[in-house]
């Protein structure tokens, strides 16, 4: 047999057995300030161990690293909660003070932490989906060895998600890309995939009349209300007003126990008036069914909220956003046609009023969502992720 074919034959029985035994180690750094930045680390987490045979591991950075983590999540949680403004005004600050300094002396006590643990689990590759780790393993890949991405979870970026030995970025936009460039990131290292979501989002959704069918809910113009962690605040009066129109509201509370006994309240008393046309939910995984039976949904901003919303085709009415990385998101889909923003609670009803009864409105908001969003971005992520190993 020729050289060369015997090189090609061994090459073909050898391949398959390194990449076996190839197993990378991959970090993923997470941090529990909202509920976006661990959806986005699951997302990630499952599909690497299902389709690599990559040895995944996601760590909570801040839990582990940063001491105060307790209070700064109670100061998070009450400052955007209660004072908006106030953290509005930090968020602001801090945004031009990381722009204008280098990071490393302000994070030299938790770079020096994180240099210990990694030197120990000797990483091929550590994914940020929270910033401050993002900033940190950019500086220690280059020392130790291993490669760096950050995965950014919204529309916009706060200048303390940057650093400029990060080897690859993953924004949810095209816009967000040029940001990046013009803040001295390459756009080499800059790839527009969307923000990861769970794999349910990225199947061929029922068509509405199927899924409401499996929902168990009336084929009717159908409104979706994600309250969100921290809630929105007493919710029954909108939602009274909301019943007036000829539609049916589902309310998902997540875990704000408070919330959902507020409108289980409210669907007692309005059971005469409106039978079966509000329905309150906890915490739920049914999500993507629940968007995918849903004409609209009133909400917040949140990063992977709004992703969701848009990998569905789902137009949002933007209510009591975020200040600071949620406006990014609010600003990006009202100027691309894909939300309303509702600046109070008495504008919500009138925004929900004028899509229902502008159905044509409505269904080209329909398709700017589509053309916004991105429900293969998880796989998109993961094998990019792997391709820099």
């Amino acid at each position: 047999m020729p050289i060369p074919a015997v090189i090609n034959a061994f090459q073909k029985r050898i391949l398959p057995v390194q990449k076996l035994l190839f197993m990378p180690k991959i970090i993923i750094f997470t941090a529990s300030y909202g509920g976006g930045h661990k959806s986005v680390s699951k997302a990630l987490e499952t599909y690497l161990k299902t389709h690599s045979q990559a040895n995944v591991q996601v760590i909570d950075f801040m839990e582990k690293f940063v001491s105060g983590d307790k209070f700064m999540r109670m100061l998070y949680k009450q400052s955007t909660k209660h004072l908006p403004v106030a953290y509005k005004l930090f968020f602001n600050l801090s945004d031009k003070f990381f722009g204008k300094t280098k990071n490393e002396k302000t994070l030299k006590h938790y770079i020096d932490k994180t240099r210990d643990f990694l030197k120990e689990e000797k990483p091929d590759l550590v994914v940020s989906v929270f910033p401050t780790p993002g900033v940190i393993c950019s500086i220690l890949g280059k020392e130790l060895g291993f490669k760096s991405a950050t995965v950014i979870t919204d529309f916009g970026a706060h200048s303390q998600w940057l650093h400029s030995l990060t080897d690859l970025y993953f924004v949810a936009s095209s816009d967000l890309k040029k940001d990046l460039i013009t803040k001295g990131i390459s756009s080499k290292k800059i790839k527009v995939t969307g923000i990861p979501l769970r794999e349910a989002f990225a199947l061929p959704p029922l068509n509405k009349l199927e899924i409401r069918k499996k929902l168990n809910l009336e084929n009717r113009f159908t409104v979706l209300w994600m309250s969100g962690e921290y809630g929105l605040g007493n919710i029954k009066k909108i939602c009274e007003k909301l019943l007036k129109l000829p539609l049916q509201l589902i309310v998902v509370c997540g875990n704000n126990k408070k919330q959902l006994q507020n409108v289980c309240q409210l669907k007692e008393k309005m059971e005469s008036s409106c039978p079966g046309r509000i329905i309150p939910l906890g915490f739920t995984e049914e999500v993507h069914n629940l968007m995918s039976a849903s004409d609209l949904l009133i909400g917040k901003a949140g990063g992977i909220t709004v992703s969701e919303a848009m990998a569905m085709k789902l137009p949002i009415v933007i209510y009591r956003p975020i200040p600071g990385q949620e406006i990014f998101n609010v600003d990006h889909l009202v100027n691309n046609g894909a939300a309303l923003y509702a600046h109070h609670k008495s504008t919500v009803v009138q925004k929900v009023k004028f899509l229902y009864e502008h159905l044509a409105r409505l269904k080209e908001m329909q398709k700017k969502a589509g053309e916004i969003g991105k429900p293969n971005a998880t796989s998109d992520v993961c094998k990019n992720l792997l391709s820099i190993i």
